[in-house]
């Protein structure tokens, strides 16, 4: 069972990662994604009146 679950997280992270790397080539992202790129811009910005703390963490792979 554990082989088996091993196996399908691994077809979805293949399949994720090739969507992903389409909407990266397309940038479209849609508007519930904000890659980390335009976090400054689309997230960040419009706060900037008040103080603002951006904490960026680095997300560690699912296997590990």
């Amino acid at each position: 069972m554990c082989e088996r679950a091993a196996q399908r997280r691994d077809e979805e992270n293949l399949l994720f990662g090739r969507q992903l790397g389409e909407a990266v080539q397309r940038d479209s992202f849609g508007e519930t994604v904000v890659p980390v790129e335009r976090v400054l811009e689309r997230v960040v910005a419009p706060w900037a009146k008040d103080r603002v703390l951006l904490i960026v963490m680095d997300g560690m792979s699912i296997a590990v």
